[in-house]
């Protein structure tokens, strides 16, 4: 699992006090590998940019568990 520190910042990424402000609102019994900021990035990378899941960039969890 890549760190979310370790990859390509996009301008579409909330950043983590975005994070620490949604996160309760959003919070649901999971179990995954991957964080909700993992994730959530994701979604807004494909909202933003009018990209396909599947052409989601290599940092981010793969394009299956983002959809």
């Amino acid at each position: 699992m890549e760190d979310i520190a370790q990859r390509t910042r996009y301008s579409s990424d909330l950043s983590s006090r975005n994070w620490q402000w949604l996160e309760p609102l959003l919070r649901v019994r999971r179990r995954s590998k991957r964080t909700l900021t993992e994730g959530g990035n994701a979604v807004l990378y494909v909202l933003e940019n009018g990209g396909l899941w599947r052409d989601l960039p290599g940092g981010f969890p793969p394009w299956g568990t983002v959809y």
